[in-house]
This record gives C-alpha cells, sequence and structure tokens, in this order.
C-alpha cells in the first residue's frame, strides 16, 4: 500500500510541476504576443573620417527584423524574410546625411516608431541613389554594391519588452566603409557597430 501511495504522489508531483512549467511558458508567449508593441528610436552618428569633404549617405527607409517566434500577427503589410518579419520606421528626414555632420558624439534621430515587443535581430536601411563623397571640394558619387540592393543589413540584438521606449544608436564609421576602387571611383562598404543609447520608460497613453 506504501509503495502504491509514493508511486501515486510521485506522480502528481510530476504533473503539477509539468503543469507549471507549461502555464509559465504560455505567460511568458502571451507576454511578448499578441499585439503588444515597444517604441523604438534609431540615431545616427560617425567616426571621425578626415579624409573627406563630406560622406553623404542616401537613407530612404529603415526597417527592423524581429524574430518571428517571438509574437503572432496577421497584419498583411509586414514582409517576411527568413526567420525575421520586417516592420518599417518612420523616417525622420528622408534623403543625404552627411555623416560628418554627427561626430564627437553628436547624434541624430534616424527613424523611430512602434514594433511588435520581442527578439529583434537585424536592422535594414533602405538606401537611395544620391550617396557620395566630397574631397578637395569635388564630389564624386559612392556606388552601393549590388547585394545591397534590398538594403544595408547589419544585426542588432535584443529584446523589447511590451509597453516600454528603447533607443540605440547606428555608429556609422565612414573613414572605413568608403573604398576608392581607382579612376576616382568610389565604393559603400559599410562598417557599423550599434550599441543602445538609453533604456525604460512606459509609452505615453497605454
Amino acid at each position: 500500500m506504501k509503495k502504491r501511495f509514493y508511486t501515486i504522489g510521485s506522480t502528481m508531483i510530476f504533473s503539477l510541476l509539468f503543469l507549471f512549467f507549461v502555464t509559465a511558458c504560455n505567460n511568458e508567449d502571451d507576454h511578448l504576443s499578441k499585439g503588444e508593441t515597444a517604441r523604438i528610436q534609431l540615431k545616427l552618428t560617425d567616426a571621425p573620417a578626415l579624409e573627406y569633404d563630406e560622406v553623404n549617405i542616401d537613407i530612404q527607409g529603415v526597417k527592423v527584423g524581429v524574430a518571428e517566434e517571438y509574437f503572432y500577427t496577421d497584419d498583411p503589410y509586414l514582409d517576411e524574410w527568413d526567420d525575421a518579419v520586417w516592420v518599417d520606421l518612420k523616417v525622420s528626414n528622408p534623403g543625404l546625411y552627411n555623416l560628418l555632420d554627427y561626430r564627437n558624439g553628436e547624434t541624430v534621430l534616424l527613424a523611430e516608431g512602434d514594433i511588435p515587443a520581442g527578439k529583434i535581430s537585424q536592422v535594414r536601411l533602405i538606401l537611395g541613389e544620391g550617396s557620395n563623397v566630397v574631397i578637395d571640394g569635388e564630389l564624386y558619387s559612392l556606388q552601393t554594391p549590388s547585394e545591397q540592393a534590398s538594403g544595408l543589413k547589419f544585426n542588432m540584438h535584443d529584446v523589447l519588452q511590451p509597453n516600454m521606449m528603447y533607443s540605440f544608436v547606428i555608429d556609422f564609421d565612414a573613414s572605413r566603409s568608403v573604398v576608392r576602387t581607382g579612376n576616382n571611383k568610389y565604393i559603400l562598404k559599410p562598417v557599423i557597430r550599434t550599441y543602445a543609447d538609453a533604456y525604460g520608460g512606459s509609452i505615453k497613453g497605454t
């Protein structure tokens, strides 16, 4: 009788632990799903590049890649790519950004918007055809490699909690990102790092 009691007791304990685990997982999934959003800002800055008068990057759009397994959505306007869903941010001023205007700690707000809460994996900059460099007063077209036709992609990993505000900085190293190929031709091969500028604060109105 005692042996049977121990067996039943062990089974009940195992069942309770399993139920607790499943409930905890469901709660976590609910916390990062079902339409909950976080607000994100992306700022632009640059490291010194003394050899150029200007390094102008034509930025027309910004997208953030959110890992699909972290949220659920029926929005037909979200564009899927690999394991991420790309969400558009609102660009403050689409057009040319002279990277050299944002050195020595200076930043400019590039884009912002509300995105599904959860894991972000990448950022994609949609570039126009007007990028250029100015050297000794002469303007040269800055060509973009064909593999970047769908956008300049780079990693930015973090997990965004619902109803919170986040700010990240895109540090664009102009001096290492522009390559001269000869005959006064210049190609954009971006060297970029990203880092968090600020966390926290609730979204107003939520």
